[in-house]
């Protein structure tokens, strides 16, 4: 095996090496946005709860007792919690 043909073939591995990057890199970059928009929605659901944006309901008479947590946990975008 001649110099060159070992030289193509490091070449070749390393070529595929940096795909694998790449891929690998487009992989976390649409994690990263996937995770700031998770906490986009959630500090937005924390301003609501504190009553910074949006209409926070008042609790009705024959309500339950912790009324709001439906639509936090709505506006937050977490599954039901069995209580």
């Amino acid at each position: 095996m001649s110099d060159y043909t070992k030289l193509i073939e490091l070449l070749e591995a390393e070529v595929e090496q940096l795909r694998g990057y790449v891929i690998l890199s487009a992989r976390l970059e649409r994690e990263k946005a996937d995770m700031q928009a998770e906490v986009e929605r959630l500090r937005a659901a924390i301003r609501w709860a504190l009553g910074e944006e949006g209409t926070f309901a008042e609790r009705l008479a024959d309500g339950p007792m912790y009324w709001w947590r439906t639509e936090l946990r709505k506006r937050a975008a977490l599954e039901q919690s069995d209580e």
